[in-house]
């Protein structure tokens, strides 16, 4: 009998949790709105098969009420649609009906028409509402059984699959997702994105209706103006197509699942629905500076690995130097010399002709013009238009010339397009004279073998031996010495000391020292060794190397450059690049397997077979290249380039560092982090706010951020006030902070050693090198899509339960769902 009891009670209770989830989840599961079923805040309508809901809410930390679609399943809530974007409700009274002349409408307690779908010709008493299971809300005349109005052609900031983004060619009416004003505000924001209704089709996004990216041109294929870490889009079925019957253009987005969004802060997302918050990096643009348009004004090209990213085309110079140099590079650059044309029109002198300098892997710039010029005339149709200042050539577009300012040029390192610039004949000139007189290697090269710092002592290439012995195809003795322009493979000694003049010798001298000597036999340079044997010294290039690479200081002068590498001698080896003598770049620790402050892109340069070595007994560090062809070269702009003497100009990017301006050190100051796909890129950690507001606003991250609440530990140290202990804040795919502190300490105890020592600011375990902590400022963070490390910075309780809240109201409502789905199956 009181098992029976006991069961009844138990059937009881289940009964009540299934009603009780029937009535909650499904009371209203209806996908339809009429003027007599109709609903109320906080009630909803849900499509048939469950995929998206449509009702009432709240966005971000905002009160007010507005009527928008989600996604059902998605955490967080995925807003896709906003009805009242630009007249939210104050209170929770709003309604959501079919009026009298036969519109939805959105009403407030008073009645008031907050929104309307405003078609001019509906029904009175016909029409009817209902949310589809792509996401569209369509309102239907069920007499005429047509649709008369559709959300899918009022979209707000998201596009969903079967959405159409399109302009009208003739007209130029567009089509296109509008942001947000600000993630809890969904009023009209700054931000659109849509379709160009210019000569050649291309995306675009908006700024104040100001182009802020773009694709670049259309060719039936892909878009020219994007790099090829974007071509995986085109997998999922994207395309754009151009109706010329209809005079309309629209983007499909395929079969694909995945969704756009314009986001408050100019991103283009691609979002995937399964994936929720974890979204797809393929497709987020812009995602570096040099994607803003016009960052380098116009005839300026940018270039993400250069340092500063700005330069003049070749053939040009800044139009302000002063501005210039500041890196305001908006104004641009202008022409050096004058065209040939231009002479003749103006003059009438008659000089060389002009010709077109190549540009490989390029943007092509923005207000191309296209033509059914063929291929072979396409070079010459440009030259004979004086106002024609470049030109290239499209299979699937055709001949494409450029008239005005080139305006929005970058350079990729692949992908993109090959573009002709006009330049005046002097200018091809002193390029060919250039391209002629290249060749010249010294210690910016690093090529099989070891590259090592030991102490403060450096050395480099030549190798000077205590015996005789002769290799006529590598070796100089004091009889066998080499005038210019006589070889072995130089190194590049007297960088600092060029001859002025053909007359050049590289010999032993009589105390036995390498040196270079000019015309008149002065020391221009000397390997300086004070105890050389004088009549036994042979110098013979080695295949190995030792030492710091210092770059040229610039391409022609191969003097000692501003930018150094190798590596840092202190706790956990890393390599460096330093710009005069302060850190520029940096690896990340080396945990004798991979450096982990480095992406994932650079990977591959492992498989390579290199490797860097701690030979403890011998106190030294050094890098090894492994057997690998490659070599690598310290630039005179900042880039540590991995090249490949087979390849010649076409360099391997695999190890090209800095590549993005989140690369360089301490972008955002200290306890700032960086990451490349937000604008801006730098923020302050969980529970830190900018040292100086007013200087992080005009993005000047230099002096970091500063902790909003003391540490417990600190409070107790000062007045002796306790209270909750302080805790960690895991970050994921980290690049790791400077100045780590290792130690045998066991991966079980590495948390506990931190959180006992009240200077500890963060720490992380790693198998190859043990715990490590950080007890000063926490300098050089940076977000990665993917690759780094887990970090834990170390946060006052306070500021752990503004997570902990959240993360509780997440697992609730969880666990509420799971358990009403449970009695729902069973």
């Amino acid at each position: 009998m009181e098992l029976i009891s006991r069961n009844c009670r138990i059937s009881v209770v289940a009964l009540v949790v299934l009603l009780s989830c029937f009535f909650l989840d499904f009371g209203n599961a209806t996908d339809t709105i009429t003027s007599l079923q109709f609903i109320r805040d906080p009630e909803t309508i849900v499509s048939s098969a469950g995929t998206f809901k449509m009702g009432f809410f709240s966005p971000g930390n905002s009160t007010n009420r507005y009527v928008g679609v989600w996604y059902t399943d998605v955490s967080p809530t995925t807003v896709v649609w906003v009805a009242n974007c630009n007249k939210p409700l104050n209170d929770s009274s709003g309604v959501l009906t079919i009026s009298e002349d036969g519109n939805l409408v959105v009403l407030n307690g008073q009645k008031e028409v907050l929104w309307s779908s405003n078609v001019s010709n509906s029904a009175t008493n016909s029409t009817f509402a209902q949310l589809l299971d792509s996401g569209n809300l369509v309102l239907s005349d069920k007499t005429k059984e047509i649709s008369i109005w559709e959300s899918f052609l009022y979209p707000t900031d998201t596009s969903l699959p079967g959405m159409r983004l399109s302009t009208n060619l003739r007209t130029g009416d567009k089509l296109q997702l509008t942001s947000w004003k600000s993630p809890s505000d969904p009023s009209t924001g700054r931000f659109s994105t849509g379709i160009d209704p210019l000569n050649i089709p291309e995306i675009f996004i908006w700024k104040d209706n100001r182009p802020y990216w773009r694709t670049g041109p259309w060719n039936g294929r892909i878009f020219l103006g994007m790099r090829n870490v974007f071509s995986t889009v085109y997998l999922d079925g994207f395309n754009l197509v151009v109706d010329n019957q209809e005079d309309i253009a629209y983007f499909d987005f395929g079969n694909s699942s995945r969704f756009y969004v314009m986001t408050s802060d100019g991103i283009l997302q691609e979002r995937d629905p399964v994936l929720g918050t974890e979204f797809p990096e393929i497709f987020w643009a812009p995602k570096i500076e040099c994607d803003i348009y016009g960052t380098c004004g116009p005839f300026g090209i940018c270039n993400s690995i250069t340092n500063p990213i700005c330069s003049c085309l070749r053939g040009f110079e800044p139009k302000n130097e002063e501005e210039w140099n500041m890196k305001n590079w908006t104004s641009g650059c202008v022409r050096r010399r004058p065209l040939q044309c231009e002479s003749i029109n103006k003059t009438g002198e008659v000089g060389k002709e002009d010709g077109f300098l190549k540009l490989e892997t390029t943007k092509l710039p923005d207000f191309a013009e296209r033509s059914t010029t063929p291929v072979d005339k396409c070079r010459e149709q440009c030259l004979n238009n004086c106002s024609c200042m470049a030109y290239t050539f499209d299979v699937g577009i055709g001949c494409m010339t450029w008239s005005s300012n080139l305006t929005d040029l970058q350079k990729f390192p692949k992908g993109g397009a090959d573009l002709y610039i006009r330049l005046a004949n002097p200018e091809l000139d002193f390029l060919r004279m250039d391209d002629e007189c290249s060749g010249y290697m010294s210690p910016e090269y690093a090529m099989v073998g070891r590259f090592s710092e030991k102490s403060d002592v450096f050395s480099f290439g030549l190798e000077t031996v205590d015996y005789f012995s002769i290799d006529f195809g590598n070796t100089i003795t004091s009889l066998q010495f080499i005038r210019d322009p006589e070889t072995i493979v130089s190194n590049g000694a007297n960088r600092n000391k060029p001859l002025n003049d053909s007359s050049g010798v590289l010999t032993i001298s009589e105390d036995g020292n390498l040196v270079v000597l000019n015309g008149q036999k002065e020391v221009l340079w000397s390997s300086n060794v004070s105890n050389s044997a004088t009549n036994s010294t042979v110098a013979q290039l080695s295949d190995s190397a030792y030492g710091r690479l210092t770059s040229w200081k610039s391409p022609s002068d191969p003097s000692t450059g501003r930018f150094s590498t190798g590596i840092d001698p202190l706790n956990i080896p890393q390599i460096f690049i330093w710009e005069d003598n302060r850190p520029y770049w940096r690896t990340g620790p080396w945990n004798g397997r991979i450096f982990l402050g480095m992406r994932n892109v650079w990977s591959t340069v492992y498989l390579d077979g290199f490797n860097l070595v701690v030979d403890n007994q011998e106190d030294i560090a050094y890098f090894d290249f492994g057997n690998s062809s490659r070599f690598y070269v310290m630039t005179s702009d900042g880039i540590l380039q991995e090249r490949d003497p087979v390849l010649g100009t076409e360099f391997a990017e695999i190890f090209w560092a800095p590549k993005i301006e989140c690369d360089i050190y301490g972008t955002c100051g200290p306890f700032g982090i960086c990451n490349s796909i937000t604008n801006p890129i730098c923020s302050c950690l969980r529970g830190f706010e900018p040292k100086n507001e007013e200087e992080w606003n005009m993005r000047n991250w230099t002096s970091g951020c500063v902790r909003r609440r003391p540490l417990q530990c600190e409070s107790v140290n000062k007045t002796g006030e306790v209270g909750k202990e302080d805790g960690f804040l895991k970050l994921e795919t980290t690049k790791l902070p400077d100045f780590a502190e290792r130690s045998t300490t066991p991966v079980d105890k590495c948390r506990e050693q931190c959180l006992n020592n009240c200077s500890c600011m963060a720490y992380t375990f790693d198998v190859g090198i043990g715990c490590m902590t950080w007890s000063g400022n926490l300098t050089d963070l940076q977000k990665f899509p993917k690759g780094g490390a887990d970090l834990y910075i170390r946060l006052a309780n306070p500021e752990l339960g503004k997570l902990n809240a959240l993360l509780l109201d997440s697992l609730t409502t969880t666990l509420c769902l799971c358990f009403c789905f449970y009695y729902i199956e069973n």
